[in-house]
């Protein structure tokens, strides 16, 4: 699928991430171009159609809410700039814009002091990478026992600044709508709302609903998920998705 990408911003980043990993899952996925929009979220050109998909979070947990999830944000933003004073102590300025997305339910303020030199490391490590291509040499220089940036984000996307504006370092902020089990129909009949505006722009249209699935506590089963799109009669969307990104698994009503 070829993917169309001008200007993004860290929302459509993050949009991009889930739908692409759902969508390496998923047999028989419609074919075409794939086009970034807003209401649907994403579009793909196929040879006599276009569809819609538009994209909705979902957490797992219980007592999570918007409230929480900008109080994690919050948190973790300190833990971000942190890092950044570490590397300006250790390296100086960077000149490479850096982005980093962790996941859900991760709060980086737990790290320790250890473990925020190493990842500081690890991050000047992907710098010279970058610049250089020197990933052998350096792996040779710079022993890591286990990628840390691995185990806390997503990914961090490092990019040369053009602009030469040091230091800046951003968090992609969550923006997933926290809901329990059964707020499922709740989230499918507000996005319903909005189905005549998404057709302005394609014929079909499917609703994909993505969650971390990250708490220990709270796993979603497919049979709990099931059993709330049996108790939907109907729905004004050709396709509902829902994406368990944790356990790469998906359910289709």
């Amino acid at each position: 699928m070829q993917t169309v990408i001008s200007s993004i911003d860290d929302k459509k980043s993050k949009e991009l991430f889930y739908f692409l990993k759902f969508k390496e899952i998923v047999k028989n996925f419609p074919k075409g171009k794939l086009e970034l929009s807003e209401s649907p979220d994403f579009l793909i050109l196929c040879d006599q159609n276009i569809i819609g998909i538009e994209m909705v979070g979902f957490y797992s947990d219980l007592s999570n809410n918007r409230h929480k999830g900008k109080e994690e944000d919050y948190q973790n933003k300190s833990v971000i700039n942190e890092l950044k004073e570490i590397y300006r102590a250790k390296y100086g300025d960077c000149y490479h814009s850096i982005r980093f997305l962790p996941y859900i339910g991760c709060m980086l303020d737990k790290i320790s002091s250890y473990e925020k030199n190493r990842m500081v490391e690890q991050i000047q490590y992907r710098i010279v990478n970058h610049i250089f291509g020197m990933n052998r040499l350096l792996k040779n220089i710079v022993s890591f026992q286990e990628d840390l940036l691995d185990r806390y984000f997503h990914f961090v996307d490092i990019e040369p600044n053009i602009l030469e504006y040091p230091n800046k370092w951003k968090m992609i902020e969550t923006n997933f709508i926290g809901s329990s089990i059964d707020d499922l129909h709740r989230i499918i009949n507000n996005k319903e709302e909005k189905v005549y505006r998404y057709k302005e722009k394609c014929s079909t249209i499917f609703l994909l609903i993505v969650s971390e699935g990250y708490h220990e506590t709270q796993k979603l089963s497919s049979d709990q998920i099931e059993n709330k799109f049996i108790e939907l009669e109907s729905s004004k969307f050709d396709k509902i998705f829902f994406f368990d990104f944790k356990a790469n698994h998906y359910v289709e009503w």
